[in-house]
């Protein structure tokens, strides 16, 4: 369904449907998406830091990744969407992480994933841009896979987005990325070893939302339905509130 501008409410009117989408990202993944051993959590805080060592695929050349069908089972060969720019970078420090879904292996519940979706807090000010870029890069230098997914503009601080900025602060190089709309994605796979892969996307106002990797291994994951999730979750948003976001262009904001 197409993406609505949430710039057009106030943060505590996305905050409902903030809550709704996790969990709806939370119940797809549980419900036939995560491969047999895998569970994904809606949780607070993400941690211990410790990666999952599963090896599915040991090939690791950039372009073979795969892929488990719907229903879980054994992965299957699959041809990964195809990303704007894919990069490859080194690990940091590890630091705390916030709010977000996590999926763990159900061998010690090992933490092997975590999925960001980003909130208007994170973009208010200029220190909680760098908490959220350092937090992010700490997850991926400790070898947990990450994926980023903001549907609001990237700031002026920010034009890669909260991909490039934590690319930038893994790799202390800046991205090569001109996103071709005004949301940034980006999923970074955790290599063995260290370093890391970043697929980055990007979408606009309007148009559906892409299906995005989530890394479960440095060369095997799942495409996240974003899309079908964002659906699930608007369905329950109150009525009132999606007549704001519905309205025509240039007609006045709700706050």
């Amino acid at each position: 369904m197409p993406l609505h501008d949430w710039t057009r409410v106030s943060p505590n009117k996305f905050h409902d449907m903030h809550v709704s989408w996790i969990a709806a990202v939370r119940t797809r993944l549980n419900t036939g998406l995560l491969p047999d051993g895998y569970y994904a959590l809606a949780e607070q805080k993400a941690e211990p830091f410790v990666p999952d060592v599963l090896t599915l695929d040991s090939s690791d050349d950039g372009d073979s990744v795969t892929s488990w069908p719907a229903g879980g089972g054994g992965p299957a060969a699959a041809t990964l969407v195809q990303a704007e720019l894919t990069l490859s970078g080194r690990r940091r420090r590890p630091y705390p992480p916030a709010r977000r879904v996590v999926v763990r292996h159900v061998e010690g519940q090992r933490l092997v994933a975590v999925i960001e979706l980003v909130s208007p807090g994170n973009k208010a000010k200029t220190k909680a841009e760098r908490e959220f870029v350092e937090k992010s890069a700490a997850l991926i230098e400790t070898g947990i896979h990450l994926t980023v997914v903001d549907v609001f503009p990237n700031s002026p601080r920010l034009p890669q987005g909260f991909g490039g900025a934590v690319w930038r602060s893994v790799e202390r190089v800046k991205a090569e990325y001109a996103p071709q709309f005004s949301r940034t994605h980006a999923a970074f796979a955790a290599k063995a070893g260290g370093g890391c892969l970043v697929n980055f996307q990007s979408s606009e106002v309007g148009a559906a939302l892409p299906s995005l990797p989530l890394y479960l291994t440095p060369t095997a994951c799942v495409l996240l339905p974003l899309d079908d999730a964002y659906q699930d979750a608007w369905v329950g948003y109150p009525k009132p509130l999606r007549q704001v976001l519905e309205a025509p262009a240039g007609a006045p904001a709700g706050r």
